[in-house]
């Protein structure tokens, strides 16, 4: 109370009809200014317990007076903007919501992947390492039973050297 109208009737959610807006001294000079007329009605907009804005009607094309009934009008129409803000916000609210849900399905999904590629990756490695181990161990003991400036024994070092690498490169896919 005692600012200025505009905001009273956002603040109390009363709506207020102005007689004359010259001399009244809740009608600020700007509203003045960019309202133009001498007569006109602030409504609030009033969501639940939220006031949300005002809606000002005045009387400058047709200058008559303002009725009861024009009144009541104006307090059912403010009534079905504020429920229409409050829904618009709610569908923003709710469409931040659904776009969050997706953002976090996509990362769940993204995660589901990689654990099934991390499963089948230890699987196929687990898989290939116990044949390989088998080869590694036959290849150390052919090789020590052959003189070591055979052909036979180069052989079985670079089978020894090829399933060690072998093995190396399945430890760090293991470890990826």
């Amino acid at each position: 109370p005692g600012q200025d109208i505009l905001v009273d009737a956002a603040l109390s959610r009363l709506a207020f009809k102005v007689e004359d807006a010259v001399t009244d001294t809740r009608v600020s000079a700007e509203c003045l200014d960019i309202l133009a007329c001498n007569q006109f009605v602030v409504v609030p907009l009033v969501t639940g317990e939220q006031s949300v804005g005002v809606i000002v009607a005045d009387n400058l094309y047709k200058d008559r007076d303002i009725s009861p009934w024009d009144m009541r009008l104006l307090r059912l129409f403010a009534n079905h903007a504020a429920m229409a803000l409050q829904n618009a916000a709610t569908y923003a609210k709710l469409q931040d919501n659904i776009d969050q849900l997706r953002a976090v399905q996509e990362q769940l999904i993204q995660a589901e992947r990689l654990s099934a590629i991390g499963q089948m990756t230890a699987k196929v490695a687990h898989e290939i390492r116990n044949p390989l181990v088998t080869i590694g161990g036959f290849a150390r003991s052919v090789l020590k039973g052959l003189e070591k400036d055979s052909p036979q024994s180069r052989r079985c070092e670079i089978i020894v050297e090829e399933t060690m690498r072998l093995e190396e490169i399945l430890g760090s896919l293991l470890d990826f």
